[in-house]
């Protein structure tokens, strides 16, 4: 399984709660450059999506780029604070997919990676970057990183 990690683009500093930071337009242009270039790799799959409103409203501006037929699937289990090993249940929900993407939140996704790679190295995910691991499904040991991207290094599609 080729197994996207993403992390919610630019947002608002401030709003009435954390949990309702809006994409700003810089995150907005973030969210659907990489949603095209999404597209232009020929990604499809469950896209899962943290129910906080600047990770859902990313992953919905990559779906309209990718239309997975799954549409965005909101999952509480992505939300801010996760554990790597709580994202069992969404791979295996998934494990007969070509592709898996996911949009969350830092620090969980780079420690998510690590766990994934068996690595305790200092990965970080910047604002909209992508990572590519490729996965044995329903296994979680020995994950192999492909590539990962800041959102200046993915291209225009």
């Amino acid at each position: 399984m080729k197994l996207w990690i993403i992390r919610h683009a630019d947002a608002e500093p401030t709003s009435s709660s954390d949990f309702e930071r809006r994409l700003t337009p810089k995150g907005i242009k973030q969210a659907k450059k990489l949603g095209g270039f999404l597209e232009l790799m020929g990604v499809n799959g469950p896209l899962f999506s943290s129910p906080y409103f600047r990770a859902h409203q990313t992953a919905e501006i990559i779906h309209s780029h990718i239309k997975s037929p799954h549409g965005v699937i909101e999952d509480k289990t992505l939300g801010c604070g996760m554990a790597p090993d709580e994202i069992g249940p969404l791979v295996t929900a998934a494990a007969d997919a070509e592709h898996m993407l996911i949009v969350g939140h830092e620090p969980d996704l780079s420690r998510l990676i690590c766990w994934l790679i068996g690595s305790d190295n200092g990965i970080v995910m910047k604002k909209c970057s992508c990572a590519l691991l490729m996965l044995d499904a329903p296994a979680f040991a020995g994950a192999e990183m492909i590539a990962l991207m800041p959102p200046k290094m993915i291209p225009e599609s």
